[in-house]
């Protein structure tokens, strides 16, 4: 008799413990809207998505979400598109990011700053080759727009008017 008391006694034990963990959320991780107003101003391109991502990547963003505070603005508008861009990456796209972040950190400190000086260099004449491409299609813009006369209602738009010069505006 003993012997079944005590074993009627570890199952109600057992079964009060899994009602208190089936009670427990399955997510440990808070949903959108049990977010607080912080966290949501932080993460807000992410507002859509965040129900859906995977609970570790929510922890990982809610941990980065605490550095914010203390970033420069520079580093706070890189936050906001990188973790966009981040989303958006598979798993797989994630874990090879991860794997190759530590790969680098491992490097010696030479090899990592070289790598660095070779990407600053690729940024900026990637940069120079885009502002090249902008100012070519402005001024191409401005070429077609000086060429064509504006369809205005006005009669006189067929005469060509100088632009004023400097001896226009001294006088």
């Amino acid at each position: 008799m003993f012997l079944v008391m005590r074993i009627f006694g570890f199952l109600l034990f057992a079964l009060s413990i899994a009602s208190v963990n089936a009670a427990a959320p399955v997510s440990k991780t808070p949903i959108w809207r049990e977010l607080d107003s912080s966290q949501q101003s932080i993460l807000a391109p992410l507002s859509q998505r965040w129900d859906e991502l995977p609970e570790l990547q929510r922890k990982r963003l809610l941990s980065s979400a605490k550095n914010y505070p203390g970033m420069s603005e520079a580093q706070k508008k890189r936050f906001s598109v990188r973790v966009i861009e981040w989303a958006e990456l598979t798993p797989d796209q994630r874990n090879l990011a991860r794997d190759r972040y530590r790969e680098f950190q491992n490097l010696p400190r030479r090899e990592r700053e070289a790598i660095i000086i070779r990407w600053r260099q690729q940024q900026a004449n990637e940069k120079k080759k885009q502002m090249e491409k902008e100012q070519a299609k402005h001024k191409e813009s401005s070429i077609d727009s000086s060429t064509h006369p504006s369809d205005s209602a006005s009669p006189d738009t067929s005469k060509k008017v100088a632009a004023p010069t400097i001896e226009d505006h001294i006088r």
